[in-house]
């Protein structure tokens, strides 16, 4: 069952120096080609009409489009610095499905043709060092009010049986970051694909990869993938 579609306010999406998915790249030559090219990208969105209330923002640490075969007028930036671009707003969207008595998140960056979302530098990532993975997706106020309604209202019959309220964490303000109270919320699968991400393909290849690209999946049926991680979701606000 189709329980919507959301515009995002941000989507993020890294993984870095993951030695299996590294050893994938490089196997497949990536640095080959342009040597320089040797940071995994991050993907990342900001819908700033929503963020910032601006059309367009100033964004650092974003990967020269013109390395990876595209310019910046293409993709309807301004250029003001090696690694500066005013950017407009991005939009991807996130498909909400019901599907076997769970929910499936599917992330989509292509809206009518264009792909909002751009590829940016970690500021944390240095090469050969490894960091924590993550993918994180972040709705404004009122479409995760709907979204939660629509859930509740599925999962009616479900929710009335349970009597265990839901463990609220509380994760301290960080550098930049606000306070979040969270819940913890089991992954049953997932599958992320560079190939669904068009400027990672290409920056890839420009790097001198090769072949299909890869994909990073989870199945907690599968006993050898539960031995590597036990991944979770962290629902809540900030």
């Amino acid at each position: 069952m189709d329980l919507g579609k959301y515009v995002l306010d941000s989507l993020q999406i890294y993984f870095p120096w993951d030695d299996d998915l590294y050893t994938f790249l490089k196997e497949r030559g990536l640095m080959s080609k342009n040597p320089k090219l040797k940071v995994l990208p991050l993907i990342y969105s900001d819908n700033c009409v929503s963020t910032q209330g601006v059309e367009r923002i100033k964004r650092n640490y974003v990967i020269d489009p013109t390395l990876y075969g595209l310019s910046e007028f293409q993709l309807g930036w301004e250029r003001i610095g090696e690694k500066e671009f005013i950017i407009p707003a991005e939009r991807p969207q996130l498909h909400v499905i019901s599907e076997n008595g769970a929910i499936k998140f599917k992330v989509e960056p292509k809206i009518n043709g264009k792909d909002e979302y751009h590829i940016e530098y970690s500021v944390t990532s240095k090469f050969g060092k490894l960091y924590s993975n993550w993918v994180a997706f972040y709705l404004p106020i009122k479409s995760a009010k709907e979204f939660i309604d629509k859930i509740v209202s599925h999962f009616h019959d479900i929710y009335r049986e349970v009597r265990e309220v839901p463990w609220l964490n509380v994760e301290a303000q960080q550098k930049q970051r606000e306070e979040m109270h969270w819940t913890s919320v089991k992954v049953l699968s997932y599958r992320f694909s560079i190939s669904s991400f068009e400027y990672a393909v290409k920056y890839l290849q420009a790097s001198g990869v090769t072949g299909e690209m890869p994909a990073l999946v989870f199945d907690s049926n599968n006993p050898q993938h539960l031995r590597v991680m036990e991944p979770y979701i962290k629902l809540g606000n900030r």
